[in-house]
């Protein structure tokens, strides 16, 4: 291998280390900024936190798919930092609850 090949050999390397870098800080600052800035069991008084509306379908669909896409820092987050986790499929929840029947 001449010293050419090698040096970009090296600089492939360098620039993949680089990109992939950038991908998981991106991955996990968007985790950051969606998990700690969306809707908060707090404010609506459920369990747990949400990554869309939860009052809603489309915002039920995003948070499911949300919740599988973070699934590697959900747990991280829950089980060394935070201990926080999603809160459950709600418009599921609702769907099952019978409604009152007349007397």
């Amino acid at each position: 291998m001449d010293t050419v090949t090698a040096t970009r050999t090296g600089y492939l390397r360098v620039g993949a280390l680089a990109i992939l870098g950038l991908l998981l800080a991106i991955y996990v600052g968007s985790f950051y900024v969606i998990s700690y800035i969306g809707y908060d069991e707090s404010a609506l008084e459920l369990d747990g936190y949400y990554f869309a509306d939860p009052l809603t379908e489309e915002g039920e669909r995003r948070h499911l798919q949300l919740c599988q896409f973070y699934w590697p820092m959900i747990e991280f987050d829950a089980q060394l930092v935070t201990g926080r986790r999603p809160g459950a499929a709600l418009m599921r929840y609702l769907s099952r609850i019978d409604p009152p029947q007349p007397h």
